[in-house]
């Protein structure tokens, strides 16, 4: 006679174990590396001796191409994004704490290895950034004395992937405070960290409009707010900043010449621009130029 009974809870509860574990053993692991022993070699032997299943893919080096662009594999790899961190919290928070000393570090190479970390951790953990903004904000601050003119693009680049993720009112917050740095690296010898310094302005712009509201005039107020605060330093004591304050709205208004609500703003700060042409310094005189022509 078979019984018509139905399993006990404690038997399907076993069984639903028995076939998770059996899933998990039949999906092999996948190990990513150049075609060669390195770093990945000692998790090949483990997994060996383990007699676990591994998916060993290789990236091969094709040496007839140019350096950086060697292996293939690896290029289409991080382009897709397979390489990007997954770390839970207490991770992210451990790795925070051992990169945070080294943003300060004397050497260059160290430095730069330390806000690219931290830039990856701004992009790809949104929580970090805004459960440690106060934290993150006086590191930050406090490196910006030691950081190294070869870091400098590093450290803008990190600054955007934060301020990407920042909320309207704590981007406004911290905005007055950053923007000076990023106006005086218009003006740096660097290309990258000119190229860097315009490209997160230009972010700042794109996020505060977005960010405004959903009325067309919300995003012009924010614009035109972002644009006033450059504007202060005009009135800076050195042509450096006086300079370096005109490229950035030569940038900013060039990027934003199609938009109607921020001609009245353009005009007032065209006729306040033509008074710099009595500077005594070449350098304020030759940004006028560039920003009447973009104007």
């Amino acid at each position: 006679e078979v019984s018509t009974q139905a399993p006990s809870a404690a038997t399907a509860r076993v069984t639903a174990a028995a076939t998770l574990a059996e899933s998990r053993a039949s999906v092999a692991p996948e190990l990513q590396y150049f075609d060669g022993k390195g770093l990945a070699e000692p998790a090949r032997i483990l997994m060996a001796l383990a007699g676990s299943p591994l998916t060993d893919t290789r990236w091969r080096m094709d040496m007839s191409r140019p350096y950086g662009q060697r292996c293939v594999g690896f290029m289409q790899a991080k382009a897709s994004g397979a390489l990007a961190p997954a770390l839970d919290e207490a991770s992210v928070q451990l790795l925070w704490r051992a990169v945070r000393p080294h943003l300060q570090h004397p050497e260059a190479l160290l430095q730069k290895k330390a806000y690219k970390t931290l830039q990856a951790l701004a992009s790809r953990h949104a929580p970090f950034v805004s459960a440690n903004l106060s934290e993150l904000r006086e590191a930050l601050e406090a490196a910006l004395a030691c950081c190294q003119p070869a870091c400098k693009a590093k450290r803008l680049g990190c600054l955007q992937s934060l301020l990407s993720q920042l909320p309207q009112d704590r981007l406004l917050e911290l905005l007055p405070s950053l923007l000076g740095e990023v106006v005086l690296a218009t003006k740096e010898p660097n290309v990258k960290t000119r190229a860097a310094a315009f490209d997160l302005l230009l972010a700042l712009a794109e996020h505060l409009e977005k960010r405004a509201g959903p009325a067309a005039a919300d995003g012009a107020a924010a614009l035109e707010r972002l644009l006033t605060m450059a504007a202060a330093g005009l009135a800076g004591k050195t042509p450096h900043m006086i300079a370096a304050t005109l490229l950035a709205l030569s940038r900013l208004v060039y990027e934003y010449r199609a938009s109607a609500s921020l001609v009245p703003f353009a005009t007032k700060l065209l006729r306040a621009c033509l008074t710099l042409l009595s500077h005594r310094a070449q350098e304020v005189i030759r940004a006028v130029i560039v920003y009447i022509k973009v104007a």
